[in-house]
């Protein structure tokens, strides 16, 4: 069965029944699943959900639905959320009216993860006779073959038959070597890790290396990259291991890749390759809690084992403890303990053992107090606050280090204990508060503060507040706070540019007004943000007087000295939050936050092409520097609104490729109809000849050409094409005229070329 020939045909039937925009959502799901970007995946499931809903169509809730936990259970292991949805998609998957959706056999994938990620060896038996049953109701002919085969992979593993998996997958990969669609190492991954865990250190490696070649997907390269990574470390190549390792910001949020890059960072860590330091327990912690809270019981018991160890080696006996107390309050979750408490009862001999060497040593190491070092200060302060428990600064401090860990109970503990009526007790609860993300107490604490005699103490409180309302999106409490900040220093551009930006959505003008009263009334003023939000706001205005005035500041020049900006400045990327397209476009800027479409989408997303666009001015993302990479490159904006829509239509053309001339001769032509051709052909792309079944060079290329130009456009490739060797095919161009006849023809061809 194949999945995506059945998704294929499906895309045809919904744009075909007017669904434009649900068959869209469908392309874009699992490709957002797969890459790792999850926020997109929760901005595009619950539209798609409600309109398969609509369509009426139970295959297509099945295909959301699974693709969702996929993101939710394979990649984020939510299970603690996400068990009970996994349990009613099987029941709905095995309905009459949905036992026969290619996809719902994957389904049964998801419920096995759930038991797999809560305690993977605990539920082994189950997850083996499950994936088991699942691979005897299909055959390798089945694109999900591999993907149960894999976990039934895991099984083994988890049930300690790391030889069983290797006889298991030489037995998967012999039924798929049978089909037609026969791939070298389809289940590497799989074997990679059985090889790793016989201690074949080596074969593993070699097949990784050989993995790494396949850049196509994104989730798999970052995989294998942790997967090097850790096999270096194994084989004592601690330096090249941390250079395969990825950065944490790769895998955050990606729990199945948590337990992966923890073990390879211990290992490179005792090879001297990365440093052992606080900031890595804080992060091993935040780990740690995110897994805890998923319901993710093994893998966060081995975290704190991990966790322990790595402190004992920097000698923080303290936090090698806490870690100890975080994994036992585990034991109970687990489904069967096996070698848990053992596990624990020898770190917590090792802890014991060091506490003692302390002791006979007579103190710890060293330490200075301004050397940033949250740990080592809570060893200090516990001996001064013996001392002096009622010192309010001590309390601080230490609810302060408590903080920089993440333990924020801790702190807050602390600090609620301490006498009533200090300002810097309350000003650190609010900051504790505030990283809990308990706003409405945030907010409280910050009104106590402003309510004092004290003007050090007022501010702190109006910042608490601002940061209270900004996170709860309250715009009437922040303008309020920005008000008496800006009454308490009314000269301040800090305060008017903050307050100028509360109100430019309720009230651009006002907004405007506000910051031409203290820019253009103090010329000494030195040029600053202030100016480039005045840029930003008065632009959304069309005021290009005042944007000439803080251009000019900004030491900016035109060609032109009045009217709308409109130039030739830097290629730029634009970052569209909204966007289904994981993709940043490329655009030309025209002005200090003005920019123009460049980027030709494909033509199943909406048009952009020559979009007039709004940014700010602020970058997102900055020219990637880093070694090995390309220097230098464009800068990423946010886009804050469209300007003006080019008023293009955007469709592909596929064909055997005519050459290079032929391709610019076509691209100079649909320039003189107004539009633009882009070659976005990917390395090796080919098309079968189907007279001598060769494989042969093709071309894939985008268009854009204005709206009323499509006519022009079929009959310009139309007389261009007849005279290329082979095929070339414009489908969505037929479609978008209703030439059907053409249309049927055309994708008869494409079935015949392979496109």
């Amino acid at each position: 069965m194949d999945i995506w020939d059945w998704v294929g045909r499906a895309h045809d039937e919904l744009e075909q029944a007017g669904h434009e925009r649900l068959s869209q959502l469908l392309r874009h799901l699992p490709d957002a699943v797969c890459d790792n970007h999850h926020a997109r995946v929760d901005a595009i499931y619950p539209e798609a959900l409600a309109l398969a809903r609509a369509a009426e169509n139970p295959w297509l809730e099945v295909f959301v639905r699974h693709w969702n936990l996929q993101s939710r259970i394979l990649h984020r292991h939510e299970v603690e959320d996400w068990m009970g949805e996994a349990v009613a998609l099987l029941e709905f998957a095995n309905r009459p009216e949905t036992r026969e959706c290619p996809q719902s056999v994957c389904v049964t994938q998801d419920l096995v993860n759930c038991y797999g990620n809560r305690d993977g060896p605990g539920f082994a038996d189950e997850r083996i006779a499950a994936s088991r049953e699942t691979l005897g109701r299909i055959d390798a002919t089945w694109p999900c073959y591999c993907c149960i085969g894999g976990e039934l992979i895991e099984a083994l593993l988890d049930a300690g038959r790391p030889a069983d998996a290797l006889a298991e997958i030489d037995r998967l990969e012999a039924e798929l070597a049978r089909t037609d669609e026969w791939h070298a190492d389809p289940m590497g991954e799989s074997r990679a890790t059985v090889l790793r865990v016989l201690g074949r250190h080596d074969e593993a490696l070699a097949l990784i290396d050989r993995l790494m070649e396949d850049t196509e997907d994104e989730d798999s390269r970052v995989a294998r990259r942790v997967e090097r990574a850790r096999l270096l470390g194994l084989m004592g190549q601690a330096a090249e291991g941390a250079e395969a390792l990825p950065a944490f910001e790769a895998i955050d949020g990606t729990h199945s890749l948590y337990r992966g890059w923890v073990e390879a960072v211990a290992l490179l860590v005792r090879g001297g390759a990365l440093p052992n330091e606080w900031v890595l327990e804080r992060r091993l912690r935040d780990m740690f809690g995110e897994l805890r809270r998923n319901g993710v019981i093994r893998h966060g018991l081995h975290l704190c084992i991990v966790r322990g160890d790595l402190a004992l080696d920097r000698g923080r006996i303290a936090t090698a403890r806490r870690a100890l107390a975080d994994g036992r309050a585990l034991i109970p979750l687990l489904r069967a303990p096996l070698d848990g408490p053992a596990l624990l009862d020898r770190l917590a001999a090792e802890i014991d053992y060091e506490a003692g060497a302390l002791e006979r040593g007579g103190g710890g190491r060293p330490h200075d107090p301004d050397d940033g070092d949250p740990e080592a200060d809570l060893e200090w302060l516990a001996a001064a606050r013996a001392k002096d428990p009622d010192d309010p600064d001590l309390r601080v401090d230490e609810a302060r280090a408590w903080r920089a860990l993440g333990e924020l109970e801790r702190g807050e503990a602390l600090l609620r204990a301490a006498p009533a009526g200090h300002p810097s007790v309350a000003l650190e609860l609010g900051r504790t508060l505030a990283a809990r993300g308990d706003w409405a107490a945030v907010e409280a604490i910050g009104r106590r503060l402003c309510a004092l005699d004290d003007d050090e103490a007022r501010q702190s409180g109006r910042q608490l507040r601002l940061t209270a309302a900004r996170r709860t999106a309250d715009r009437a409490a922040e303008r309020a706070v920005l008000e008496e900040a800006l009454a308490a220093a009314p000269d301040d551009p800090w305060a008017v540019m903050m307050l100028a930006d509360a109100r430019a959505e309720d009230d651009p003008r006002a907004a405007l007004a506000l910051l031409d009263a203290r820019l253009d009334a103090d010329p000494a003023l030195d040029p600053g943000p202030w100016d480039w939000r005045r840029i930003l706001i008065a632009t959304r205005l069309g005021e290009w007087g005042a944007v000439r005035r803080s251009a000019a500041r900004l030491g900016m020049t035109f060609t032109t000295d009045s009217g709308p900006i409109d130039e030739v400045w830097e290629p730029i990327r634009l970052r569209v939050e909204d966007a289904v397209d994981p993709d940043d476009p490329w655009a030309l800027r025209t002005g200090p936050v003005t920019a123009r479409v460049a980027s030709i989408a494909p033509p199943e997303l909406p048009c952009r092409f020559g979009d007039e666009v709004i940014f700010d001015p602020l970058p997102v993302e900055a020219p990637d520097d880093t070694p090995g990479e390309q220097p230098g490159g464009p800068y990423t904006y946010r886009q804050v609104e469209v300007r003006a829509e080019g008023g293009y239509r955007a469709f592909v053309l596929d064909a055997r490729h005519p050459g290079d001339a032929a391709v610019e001769a076509l691209s100079e032509a649909v320039q003189a109809l107004g539009g633009e051709l882009r070659d976005v052909t990917g390395d090796g792309y080919v098309v079968v000849d189907p007279e001598g079944d060769d494989l042969v060079f093709g071309l894939y290329a985008r268009l854009a050409v204005p709206a009323d130009r499509l006519r022009d456009l079929d009959a310009l490739l139309t007389k261009t094409c007849a005279d290329w060797p082979g095929a070339a095919v414009w489908t969505e161009l037929l479609a978008a005229l209703d030439e059907r006849e053409r249309l049927a023809a055309q994708r008869a061809v494409m079935e015949l070329w392979g496109m």
